[in-house]
Order: C-alpha cells, then structure tokens, then sequence
C-alpha cells in the first residue's frame, strides 16, 4: 500500500510539473510527499526525476515508471470505486470544468438539486473557455462544451442541441433599419468572440440552401461569454452568441434577433450543441454517472 501511494504522489508530481501541485491535490505537506518519494526512489535503487528549479523531468526510469503506472492506478481507481458502490452511494470528489455563462445561467442554479441527492459528492467548478481543455492533463472529470471533440479517447455526451443567433441592441437601431440580408451588416460593428468567432467569414443560409456570407469587422474582441453578452447590451454591435445564453434578453425586448430567418453554417462553435465531454473508460464512476444522468434536465429547453 506505501509503495502504490508512493507512486501515485510520483504520478500526480509529474502531472502537476512540481511536488507541491502533487501535495495541494492530496492535501498533504510537500516536504511529505518529497519524502515519499525519494523513500520509493531509494526502494528502486533509481532517480525518477531530475529537479530543476521550475519543474520535473522525468529521467528515463522515470518515464517507464510514469508510463506503465497510469493505467495502473487508473484500474485501481475504477476497482475501489466498484466495490465501494456496492455498499455506498456515489461519493468523492468531482472536477467539472465549464463556459461562464453556461455555468451561471444553467449549471449553478440546479447544482442545490444534485447536492441534495448526493451528499457524498463534492464539486470542484472552474471555469474555462478553454474548448481544448486537457482532461488527463488538469485531472477533469467532465467538461460542458460547445465543441465535439476530435478524440478517439474522449466521449461526447449531446446534453442538448443550440443554435447561434445574432443579436445586437436595440439602441442600434433607433436610426438605422435592421438588416433585411447579410450584406447589411456592413452598416454595423461586429464584436468578435476571440478566437473561434474571430476569423474569416460569418455565413448564412437561406431556406432555399443560398450562402450568404459576410466579412465581419470590429474595434472590440473578447474571449468570455459574460463579457461579450455585457458588450452587446451595452450597444458596442452586433454578435454571435449561443441563442439560450441570450433567449432572456431577446424575450424582454433588452436584444434584437437579426436575421432570425438565416441558419448561421460559420462560425461553428455554439451551433450544434452543448456536450458534456469526458475521459472514454470501461468503468465509470458512481459520482460521474450521476453527474452525467442529472445534466440533461439541467440543459433541457436549450436551443
């Protein structure tokens, strides 16, 4: 048993790129966890890593061990936790990784109903606009997103389908008629969503399959929903946002839809749907298939 927990604080310092990353995870002190592992260094007559002033690199005994030990622990994990649940509801600790906004209009609202049901799970919430979050790497349970990733080793949960809409304020339009086509948009200043809005074209398809396109241009980017949301409220042009971060505001007159009758094909991100994504196993855990059965309903109505 000392010598898993040796490996695993090895593990995890590798992880984290320092023996204190690996300590604050475990909660323990990192002149421990130092001990530890130089006791398992001392067992294996080997030096798993060279200290440098920054970070830990793994010698090469040290990459074989990191190597062949992950898949280890992970089995060890899921075989706990299987025989756990036999006797125990889903408990520990759950890394969930999420949009601002998806966070503060959907997620945190229902997280008392989930809490409620299981009180033996914890919740550790960040939040990211990072859609190419490292899992395995930032040790994410599930991450809610508005991509499919492109990875045989992770799965895409369909939460629920959305659809981007562009919107602006209706103060913008106090002079100037809505436009009735792409091409009008050049009266406007687009805000770009930085990075993944904020390239190439914005392009538009009518019902008869016609592309409309447009070359967006603005003095304003950002890169957080919340902010881009506020931007737009306040007047400072028009955006593309996902329609259910902004369906309360179009509904109180606070933003107008613009070309509500045009599907947006470009950008992409926001316009097929909102996943749940997550590390592809054999075995889940009780606190992440709970997890993943609760956020359905939270997502449902979304659009």
């Amino acid at each position: 048993m000392q010598m898993i927990t040796a490996i695993r604080m090895f593990v995890l310092a590798m992880q984290h790129g320092s023996l204190a990353g690996a300590a604050r995870q475990l909660g323990m002190s990192t002149a421990s966890v130092s001990r530890q592992v130089g006791a398992l260094e001392t067992h294996l007559k080997v030096r798993l890593f060279n200290r440098a002033v920054r970070t830990l690199t793994p010698t090469e005994a040290g990459e074989m061990l990191l190597r062949r030990a992950r898949p280890l622990l992970d089995e060890i994990d899921e075989m706990v936790d299987a025989v756990s649940l036999l006797e125990s509801r889903p408990r520990g600790l759950l890394r969930v990784n999420i949009r601002g906004l998806a966070a503060s209009r959907r997620l945190v609202p229902a997280l008392p109903r989930f809490l409620a049901s299981h009180p033996e799970v914890n919740i550790n919430l960040r939040v990211s606009n990072d859609e190419e979050a490292d899992l395995i790497g930032e040790n994410i349970d599930v991450d809610i997103r508005y991509t499919r990733p492109d990875r045989t080793d992770l799965v895409a949960r369909l939460l629920a389908p959305s659809r981007l809409a562009l919107v602006a304020s209706p103060a913008l339009f106090e002079t100037r008629r809505l436009p009735a086509k792409a091409e009008d948009l050049a009266a406007f200043e687009a805000i770009l969503y930085d990075p993944e809005m904020a390239g190439g074209q914005w392009k538009f398809m009518d019902a008869e399959g016609q592309i409309q396109s447009f070359e967006p241009s603005g003095r304003l980017r950002v890169n957080d929903g919340q902010a881009l949301r506020s931007a737009i409220l306040t007047g400072l042009g028009v955006a593309m946002m996902p329609y259910h971060e902004v369906d309360d505001e179009i509904a109180a007159g606070k933003l107008v839809e613009i070309l509500p009758e045009l599907k947006i094909v470009h950008p992409v991100i926001g316009g097929e749907g909102i996943f749940a994504v997550y590390q592809k196993s054999h075995y889940q855990p009780g606190k992440l298939r709970s997890f993943l059965a609760f956020l359905p309903g939270v997502f449902a109505g979304t659009e």
